[in-house]
């Protein structure tokens, strides 16, 4: 189970991982669970750290 915070959601429906950014995407794609908390100060950053909360790989 993963347990990350997330920025709001974007018009397209994708959520940032901001600053969390380093290992989170490893952590998402080997996780049976994942459980996001949305934290409206989480900044948005560039790169691949754009997902989607209903859908995984």
């Amino acid at each position: 189970m993963a347990l990350i915070q997330v920025s709001l959601s974007n018009d397209s429906g994708y959520c940032n991982l901001g600053i969390t950014v380093d290992v989170i995407q490893t952590l998402i794609k080997e996780a049976a669970y994942v459980i996001a908390e949305v934290n409206s100060q989480m900044p948005l950053t560039n790169g691949e750290t754009l997902i989607h909360p209903y859908i995984r790989d």
